[in-house]
């Protein structure tokens, strides 16, 4: 008679810890503090000088186009301009597709508008991927400068940059260059990645800049 006593007990906390952890639900998501503020970008700097008249009698649009490299959705909260301003007054595609979603070759289909067997840049790195293996004797860039723009590229361009030669090669179809090189050109090569994202070497119009 005791051992069903204690075997009706057992099940019965059993079944009550169960209902318990089932009525729990799942763990609320960790909440993170808000950004700090953070200084006027180009979006808010307000410019007093106004456009030449022959720029306003041009009817061809300025074209902006910014890239986030690799951002997963769930940074966007700690970008508060990519948050505040190109998310809350751009325009959201609900379906987007990439063909070769990897760093240089897809870099390499936005300035070409070419499939990678076609522009032939495979992979990040040499030897069958990476800056040196890019023609960029016909780019995006040699299109629109061809048609009368003034272009302009700043921040990174393709893995491997900093193996072109010359250094702080400026590739053609550019008015003006300012992209980081993979790394800060007096760097220690045993400090590690922390190089590539802080205090790095920049090339202006192919003058390099520490």
């Amino acid at each position: 008679m005791k051992m069903k006593i204690s075997w009706k007990i057992y099940v019965t906390l059993l079944v009550f810890g169960i209902l318990l952890s089932a009525c729990a639900g799942e763990p609320e998501p960790a909440e993170f503090p808000a950004p700090a503020p953070y200084a006027p970008t180009i979006f808010d700097v307000q410019v007093d000088a106004v456009a030449g008249q022959e720029r306003l009698n041009d009817p061809r649009p300025n074209i902006i186009f910014i890239l986030t490299d690799d951002q997963p959705n769930d940074t966007v909260q700690f970008m508060p301009t990519v948050r505040d301003v190109l998310l809350r007054d751009g325009v959201i595609f609900e379906n987007a597709f990439i063909t070769t979603p990897l760093c240089c070759p897809s870099r390499s289909s936005i300035l070409t508008g070419e499939y990678v067997h076609n522009h032939g840049v495979y992979t990040n790195k040499t030897p069958r991927g990476g800056a040196p293996k890019f023609d960029d004797s016909s780019t995006v860039a040699t299109w629109m400068q061809n048609a009368g723009y003034r272009t302009a590229f700043f921040g990174k361009y393709l893995n491997e940059y900093d193996l072109l030669d010359p250094a702080g090669y400026v590739p053609p179809g550019w008015s003006e260059w300012g992209v980081f090189m993979d790394k800060n050109i007096v760097a220690d090569d045993n400090i590690g990645s922390s190089t590539y994202y802080e205090n790095y070497s920049v090339s202006e119009n192919g003058r390099i800049v520490e």
